[in-house]
């Protein structure tokens, strides 16, 4: 994840330093009027496409076939190469700031999409501001030499180092650390309301679902041609692997659940879980009862765009961890709780 908001890579970056939690200053996020203009007509664009009667049509299909129940079936079209298509001007962006930036490519590649007809395609009538969370990594990170073929290609041709050898070097997995940085999410979903006010709503959305692709972590620190040749030679090698890879991601599944030791503070689960009901029903979220991220006893019902401030102390995140040993932490920050939630 970039250090601004990155939508094509919502939930799971690893997290360099706890110092890059937190707001960032003020001065980082000025978006000026040209930017502003370009998001605004996407938005605006966005919102008819998002209004067509070909659109209700399409939820039908999915729900149909969702149910059991299949009128015809839906089209889905998931992998796009977007690097190939990049040279059309319907894709060329042209907003100056980063984070603007970001947005304008993902509104750019949801409109053509759309009017390059790719699948029945669903477009809902908002914007996502997605939980800023990031994770600690599994421990162990791949080591590998790259050819390039084209400098400006996503998909390049890769040569992993063995960093996972024998039994031994299976304990380098660890389950990660999740961290949701509160500060960051908020001061995304202000500035994206401030960007669109009156054109398009801002719905704060949680983790969809979460990646969870063995194959593709080990071979990065096995090699691919060693794995296959220790899938006939050391079966009980690459089945203990696998297995140490799948335990670490399923505790750090848990942190996303409830009901569980390894899951974040009951609160922030159901506020996840509260923001993603938001989403699935595609109806405005509700005024929500959670107590404060300060840690306030006191619990506070807020709208979306209304809420009164807390006085307590703000932290700067909340941590929790994927060991089933470990406890929720807070990083507690001198300055006063001025949040408001949206």
């Amino acid at each position: 994840m970039s250090r601004y908001l990155n939508l094509n890579d919502r939930f799971g970056s690893t997290l360099r330093s706890l110092e890059d939690l937190g707001r960032l200053p003020a001065d980082q996020l000025v978006i000026d009027e040209a930017d502003r203009t370009i998001l605004r007509e996407l938005a605006r664009k966005k919102h008819e496409y998002a209004n067509l009667p070909e659109m209700e049509t399409n939820r039908k299909l999915w729900r149909a076939t969702n149910d059991l129940n299949m009128i015809k079936p839906p089209v889905y079209i998931n992998e796009i190469c977007w690097p190939e298509l990049a040279a059309d001007p319907d894709l060329q962006l042209r907003c100056t700031h980063p984070f603007a930036r970001e947005l304008e490519e993902f509104l750019r590649q949801e409109l053509y999409c759309h009017e390059h007809g790719f699948g029945n395609q669903i477009l809902e009538d908002y914007i996502e501001s997605p939980l800023v969370v990031y994770d600690s990594g599994f421990g162990i990170d791949e080591e590998v030499d790259t050819i390039h073929t084209d400098r400006n290609a996503e998909v390049v041709s890769r040569r992993f180092h063995i960093l996972i050898a024998n039994m031994d070097d299976i304990e380098k997995i660890h389950a990660p650390e999740i961290y949701l940085d509160l500060e960051r999410t908020a001061q995304y979903t202000e500035l994206m309301e401030d960007i669109f006010k009156d054109v398009i709503e801002i719905r704060q959305v949680g983790a969809r679902g979460l990646w969870f692709t063995p194959w593709d972590y080990l071979i990065r620190v096995m090699g691919v041609q060693t794995t296959m040749y220790n899938l006939v030679d050391e079966p009980e090698f690459v089945e203990a692997a696998v297995k140490r890879y799948v335990d670490c991601a399923m505790r750090s599944t848990g942190s996303w659940a409830s009901g569980r030791p390894t899951t974040p503070p009951a609160a922030w689960a159901a506020a996840v879980t509260a923001i993603s009901a938001a989403w699935m029903t595609r109806t405005r979220r509700p005024p929500t009862v959670i107590p404060c991220r300060c840690g306030a006893a006191a619990t506070r019902r807020f709208s979306p765009r209304s809420a009164p401030p807390c006085t307590g102390s703000s932290p700067s995140s909340t941590r929790w961890s994927g060991s089933s040993s470990s406890a929720p932490t807070t990083t507690a920050a001198a300055n006063p709780c001025t949040t408001r939630w949206s």
